[in-house]
């Protein structure tokens, strides 16, 4: 593994479990006192994230897209502006 993909692999792992952590933490306060079982397993399902590798790196993934399309821009000068368009894949017409 290189240092490069090292670092993309806990990028991807740090903000994964920080989606996810935030999420529970909405659920969960919404759930406040009535469900505190529900709670722990959510709780525990963050838990368990952090020592799963990293996941949603398929290449045809929107976050993948994104970063492709960013990676073949030039850099611009600094004054100007970009516009960047993403066309996402239809799932086929029959």
């Amino acid at each position: 593994m290189t240092p490069d993909s090292a670092w993309n692999w806990m990028v991807t792992q740090i903000w994964q479990i920080a989606v996810l952590a935030v999420v529970v933490g909405l659920i969960v306060r919404g759930l406040a006192g009535r469900h505190p079982q529900l709670a722990d397993l959510l709780w525990l399902v963050v838990i368990i994230k952090c020592v799963i590798p990293p996941v949603w790196t398929h290449p045809m993934a929107l976050f993948s897209q994104v970063r492709s399309i960013l990676q073949q821009q030039e850099p611009s000068s600094p004054g100007s502006q970009q516009v960047v368009s993403i066309s996402v894949p239809s799932a086929g017409s029959g």
